[in-house]
């Protein structure tokens, strides 16, 4: 659904905007997973993997607001740093 569509592509944005400033990634790799109940969308980089804590801000806002507790920053074992994002779609409005 369209409702559907937006959260993703906001979860895709952040993921990939943040790359760069906080880890100087030059690349990522984006996985979408969708069923009739949920989508999960794994979105991993090469960038610096100095942590894997989120930080607060703007994105930790929007990802809050799409997928509560539903997420999280992961060291990537290949290097860089690796968005997990699942969301219901059924949370959507």
């Amino acid at each position: 659904n369209t409702d559907s569509a937006v959260a993703a592509k906001r979860i895709i944005h952040e993921g990939i905007a943040n790359s760069y400033p906080h880890g100087r990634a030059t690349e990522c790799d984006v996985d979408i997973d969708c069923n009739a109940s949920q989508i999960t969308i794994r979105i991993a980089d090469n960038g610096a993997a100095t942590s894997g804590a989120a930080t607060s801000g703007l994105g930790t806002a929007i990802m809050n607001s799409i997928c509560g507790e539903e997420w999280n920053v992961e060291i990537n074992p290949k290097g860089g740093r690796i968005l997990n994002a699942t969301f219901a779609q059924s949370n959507l409005h």
